[in-house]
């Protein structure tokens, strides 16, 4: 057996690199009767759209939404899905990380104790296994465009803010508030955004003072800046499909200018934490929106954008919010917001009428409502380019099914958490933890991305990303807005971490376990099914439709099947298990499957 594992791990390491030089966007897939052909589509069809809007289908979420397919229609069986969705109860992180700290037999705050890992096992618990999967795909998005990290060690201290509650889960307390408001209206979420004392920390508007030019004091203009060009309206003005204006001499039209942000650098001003008496109280408390000082907020009159004016003497909170309705109601906030979103759950490049029809719904929800998430999200995951990704046609001698992609604008390269989420549900994981929770740790020097991880306010990626040189013979469409496409999950993907990924996937698929060490409690491992998998080594074409289906969603091409399986057959010595697991691998890093 030590042999046979030895063999196979070189075949491992040969497949990660042959798979991923074959390109093609066609896969067959053998059907015995037009019946059949049916029921394959529909599963392919509820494979697809569940692994935009979930953390990685599973094979009994396949079939339930398959049979709602069969019954009603594609389109009123996602809808009915997404509707179910938005009645689940909300799946909250740091109730659940309190929760395993007591489980574990610890205080919140103890001394010499590694807590500040649970902020991340209640991630993933929550990632693989919540009921409300439609929300926690939609505030994964949202943090990423909201973003905030916990490199500052003010983050993980282990101790007790103003609020009584451990000042290490105050940065989970955020993620919770994008929960919370990822079915609600982006007006309050950008309310609760810049109110939030983490926000205020990272962006550095938590006790920023009115200036006062005598003394070159002048207000902090960070989170001005940044709520305008990555939280709202982005730095050029938009046309509702998000094409970028130009003036005169063909030059993109600026937004906002730098007296804007020096004007919301002063909107900003007389915010501290919550609970302190004073603004010269400096008690940290991560858990409360930060209330308002109104000896140190700027009461002068101030021009917002697209000339509106604050009156003078208005109170700080009051200021705040009317400047918050005045980015609110910009035409830019539509498309900026529908293009991010749409990246985040759908595709890299959508086209310019893609951004407007879902900029509509931002609109107006259809009730006169704007800026209505849920019918952002069902703009978003029931539009033609998000359902109709692949082609499925029906071919005679023999009786098959081909799967065809659309062409590069229509994918986006799976981001390595989604890569990695999407295995465990795929295979049915289990962890032995005393609790049965995933007590899964901080992954982002391991796959290269993890939660609370990304690198600045930017997030992990550009959106606007480009990888370097050429694209060979290739022209962007005139649907594309700006005449460019983007690959922004590129920008992390590189040879190291990818080979690092691969190698995680090809050792937990070689020992059918993942396992954790955890600082002062039980390490936890966490077992794989593979039995579906072995019961089909023997028949590769089987073996490679099913999985193709459950990982790739119809994707992988009849180039990486015939490359698979002539390898997975062509060792006598292999037994089903090793063949299995060697498909499940190769499958896993094939450059199929990491393009959606």
């Amino acid at each position: 057996m030590r042999k046979q594992l030895g063999g196979m791990y070189k075949y491992f390491i040969a497949l990660g690199v042959i798979v991923f030089s074959c390109g093609a966007f066609a896969g067959t897939f053998p059907v015995s009767s037009k019946t059949e052909f049916v029921a394959l589509k529909n599963r392919l069809m509820a494979a697809n759209f569940l692994s935009l809007a979930t953390f990685g289908p599973t094979s009994g979420d396949i079939q339930a939404l398959a049979a709602r397919i069969e019954k009603m229609g594609r389109r009123r069986a996602f809808s009915e899905w997404i509707n179910l969705q938005f009645s689940k109860p909300v799946g909250f992180h740091e109730p659940l990380a309190l929760q395993m700290i007591s489980d574990d037999g610890f205080k919140p705050v103890e001394e010499g104790i590694s807590l500040v890992r649970y902020a991340h096992h209640a991630w993933w618990h929550r990632a693989l296994t919540a009921d409300d999967q439609l929300r926690q795909r939609m505030a994964w998005a949202l943090s990423q465009i909201f973003s905030v990290n916990n490199n500052s060690s003010i983050f993980r201290l282990q101790i007790y803010d103003g609020s009584g509650q451990p000042q290490y889960l105050g940065i989970v307390n955020y993620y919770d508030m994008l929960l919370d408001n990822a079915f609600g209206n982006y007006r309050d979420l950008l309310g609760d955004v810049s109110l939030h004392p983490v926000m205020g920390i990272f962006l550095s508007h938590v006790r920023n003072t009115k200036g006062n030019p005598s003394i070159q004091r002048f207000p902090d203009e960070n989170y001005a800046r940044e709520m305008m060009q990555l939280f709202s309206i982005g730095i050029f003005e938009l046309s509702s499909d998000g094409k970028i204006k130009k003036d005169a001499q063909n030059r993109p039209i600026e937004a906002y200018d730098n007296d804007t942000v020096k004007t919301f650098a002063r909107v900003f001003t007389g915010l501290n934490y919550a609970r302190n008496a004073t603004f010269s109280s400096s008690t940290r408390n991560l858990h409360e929106p930060m209330v308002m000082f109104e000896d140190q907020h700027d009461a002068e009159a101030k021009i917002l954008l697209q000339g509106q004016v604050l009156p003078a003497g208005q109170t700080g909170m009051q200021d705040i919010q009317d400047t918050l309705d005045n980015v609110f109601n910009h035409p830019n906030v539509p498309p900026f917001i529908a293009r991010m979103l749409i990246q985040r759950l759908v595709t890299s490049n959508p086209s310019r009428f893609y951004i407007r029809r879902v900029a509509k719904a931002f609109i107006n929800n259809g009730h006169g409502v704007r800026g209505d998430f849920k019918a952002v999200i069902k703009a978003i995951l029931l539009d033609r380019e998000a359902i109709n990704t692949q082609h499925y046609a029906m071919s005679l001698n023999p009786l098959t099914l081909t799967t065809a992609q659309r062409k590069t604008e229509y994918t986006r390269l799976r981001e390595p958490v989604l890569r990695y989420s999407a295995f465990y549900r795929a295979f049915d994981a289990k962890s032995n933890y005393p609790t049965k929770r995933f007590m899964i740790p901080n992954l982002n020097r391991t796959i290269g991305q993890a939660v609370y991880s990304a690198p600045s306010v930017f997030g992990f990626y550009s959106p606007d990303f480009q990888p370097p040189g050429d694209i060979p013979s290739y022209k962007p469409s005139r649907l594309i807005p700006n005449g460019q496409i983007y690959a922004p999950e590129f920008q992390i993907m590189t040879p190291v971490a990818d080979f690092s990924f691969l190698r995680l996937i090809s050792q937990y698929t070689r020992n059918e376990f993942a396992r954790f060490t955890l600082p002062n409690a039980t390490d936890n491992e966490v077992r794989f099914d593979f039995s579906d998998e072995i019961a089909l080594a023997e028949r590769p074409s089987e073996l490679l439709a099913h999985l193709d289906l459950l990982l790739c969603h119809g994707g992988l091409s009849n180039g990486s099947k015939d490359i698979i399986t002539k390898i997975i057959s062509s060792e006598d010595t292999f037994n089903a298990e090793l063949r299995a697991k060697m498909a499940i691998y190769s499958v896993m890093s094939s450059s199929d499957c990491a393009i959606e």
